[in-house]
């Protein structure tokens, strides 16, 4: 009978050891299973991942590459006078007659500043869109604002219109000299 005994002792020091001690392994077993699964969906995965943050860098180059371009149109200074220019150059090789070009006042904004300007002009259909499109790809970053094409009773080559453009420029510092006469109306 001690026989007996015995054994349901070791049986019982068996399942309870089983209990106690091989269940919480089973149980990290799954876990870790379920980790190891994880991992190797992740792992397969790599090959878009990578093809994703090429694609990314690649956007943020041009990103990069568009904002330095942008930076180097806008000079610390109004230079109003250089601007006035740069657009004489470009009605003269549209076709478009500049009538007259008005400073009307500098804008602070957050980080630069905008000096707004109205221009009348005379011009055909193809003289204004070659001019308008010019205005894109002058050493100046500028906006046209508004534009307003008038009926012109008399001829139907040239029309009178009017237009705002925003010219912008980034003084380093607060105190930074603005260059022409309209910097501070």
């Amino acid at each position: 009978m001690a026989f007996a005994i015995g054994c349901v002792a070791v049986l019982g020091i068996a399942s309870s050891a089983g209990l106690f001690v091989y269940r919480p392994v089973i149980v990290d077993l799954q876990k870790l299973d379920q980790e190891i699964a994880a991992t190797q969906e992740f792992l397969s995965s790599e090959a878009s991942l990578r093809t994703h943050s090429q694609q990314l860098q690649k956007h943020l180059g041009e990103m990069d590459r568009r904002f330095e371009e942008a930076i180097t149109r806008i000079p610390e200074t109004v230079r109003e006078t250089e601007f006035l220019g740069q657009l004489s150059d470009l009605a003269g090789s549209s076709g478009l007659q500049m009538l007259d070009f008005r400073p009307v006042g500098v804008v602070e904004r957050s980080g630069y500043q905008e000096l707004t300007i109205n221009i009348s002009d005379k011009a055909n259909y193809i003289s204004l869109c070659t001019f308008l499109h010019g205005l894109r790809n002058l050493d100046r970053l500028c906006q046209v604002t508004s534009l307003n094409v008038s009926e012109n009773a008399g001829s139907s080559e040239a029309y009178p219109a009017s237009l705002t453009v925003a010219v912008f420029f980034a003084p380093l510092s607060s105190d930074a000299e603005t260059g022409d006469d309209h910097a501070g109306s």
